[in-house]
């Protein structure tokens, strides 16, 4: 069991590119030596490392792996649970609160899940939702939780989601991102964040500067399908006067799980029937560019690296 210790650790300290490193590093001895109760623990840490580095996809598809499979103890299942809860969160802001509640009620372990990555969690999903109230009690209880820690990074993050949502952060020992943040340097905070591989985080800081930074984190919230936190970005453009792109997209866009614009689900559709970019141009009447540029897109939103993967990926309903 000490052998997801390191990767666990790494996770909650919001080191992916680490965690990631570990757990891969011992995959073999995990599942051949060690059985699949430790697998599915150390599976739960890196499906919380790939969200972190804004592999989401992935790391919906490692969570869900986990908590479809009847095997190991109901410990490790509370990490895949925060995955999903926050993806929900983020994407849609539906279905949010019974599997985060049902986190909880599962309990903590003795330092091997650590439940700070949950009531981080739980506060952003209040934060997103827009009770700030709440956002600050979450993060309120995950620092005087069960199982305290002093580690900056994860107390750091607790004191900032108060931060966040207006409240006075205790005093806490906080890591650079956290502290150039909550210390309204939210330029440094999103470069330490992007230093780190949360580029996520780095976007979240840039909520906090001037239009053209929130404009950045829009963007960035929109290549990821954070549609909730967009609506936030989109709320902070508006505070500042702005005007220009703080319009919710089309529905269409929000109806599919990767944020795909009506146009880019119909070049789909015929990407997915075999067509090449220049018959796809003639079918939809558009320039040869304009397709390269959807195709692009579409690979991007779906995460996948050719065509016939991307014509794999969507599901049947989300193409019609």
């Amino acid at each position: 069991m000490m052998t997801v210790v390191p990767p666990g650790f790494a996770a909650s300290r919001h080191d992916p590119v680490r965690a990631l490193e570990l757990i891969d590093r011992t995959a073999v001895l995990v599942v051949e030596r060690l059985g699949w109760a430790v697998r599915l623990v150390a599976g739960g840490f890196r499906a919380h490392a790939l969200l972190q580095s804004g592999q989401w996809n992935a790391a919906e598809k490692e969570a869900t792996e986990i908590l479809s499979s009847s095997r190991g103890a109901p410990l490790s299942r509370i990490p895949p649970m925060g995955v999903l809860g926050l993806l929900r969160a983020r994407r849609t802001g539906t279905g949010v609160w019974p599997i985060l509640d049902q986190a909880l009620a599962t309990g903590d372990g003795p330092g091997l899940l650590p439940m700070g990555l949950l009531f981080e969690a739980r506060a952003e999903a209040a934060w997103l939702a827009g009770d700030d109230e709440r956002a600050i009690a979450e993060a309120r209880r995950g620092l005087a939780g069960p199982s305290p820690t002093a580690d900056p990074w994860q107390v750091g993050a607790l004191a900032c989601w108060i931060f966040r949502a207006g409240g006075q952060p205790p005093p806490v020992p906080s890591a650079e991102p956290y502290a150039r943040e909550m210390a309204g340097d939210w330029a440094g905070a999103a470069e330490a964040f992007e230093a780190r591989g949360l580029p996520y985080d780095a976007a979240l800081a840039r909520l906090g500067g001037d239009a053209d930074a929130v404009r950045a984190a829009l963007r960035a919230f929109t290549q990821l399908g954070a549609h909730s936190t967009a609506s936030r970005a989109r709320a902070r453009l508006r505070a500042l006067g702005e005007r220009r792109g703080t319009r919710t997209p089309w529905r269409a866009n929000l109806d599919n799980p990767y944020g795909l614009t009506s146009r880019q689900l119909q070049v789909h559709a015929l990407l997915a029937q075999g067509l090449t970019n220049a018959q796809i141009a003639a079918a939809l009447v558009l320039s040869l560019n304009t397709v390269n540029h959807h195709v692009a897109a579409i690979l991007t939103k779906l995460d996948v690296p050719n065509r016939a993967a991307a014509a794999r990926k969507l599901p049947r309903e989300d193409r019609d």
